[in-house]
């Protein structure tokens, strides 16, 4: 049950859920055998760390189709993508 809470509030606060496993479980210590790689993802690539790291800690580091496409949705999340930069103009101006 805590497995599917913590995916929730990663989606939203992949940050917050990265420092809670950092700190309080060895959550990471499976998936990462260096304290850079870890450091690097929660400054710029949160998602796609908290991704790697579930697949190498659920599925033993093994990549299919799913864990691909996924990668992929977390790398397009963290980048952006789909965000608007579109912003209206106000009523009345050119």
């Amino acid at each position: 049950m805590w497995a599917i809470i913590a995916f929730i509030i990663g989606i939203f606060a992949p940050r917050l859920v990265s420092i809670y496993l950092y700190f309080f479980t060895s959550w990471f210590s499976g998936a990462f055998h260096t304290k850079g790689w870890p450091i690097l993802g929660f400054l710029f690539m949160p998602r796609t760390m908290l991704w790697y790291s579930v697949v190498a800690t659920w599925w033993g580091g093994h990549w299919g189709l799913l864990q691909y496409i996924l990668l992929a949705v977390a790398i397009l999340s963290d980048l952006g993508v789909g965000k608007s930069t579109y912003k209206r103009k106000p009523y009345g101006y050119l």
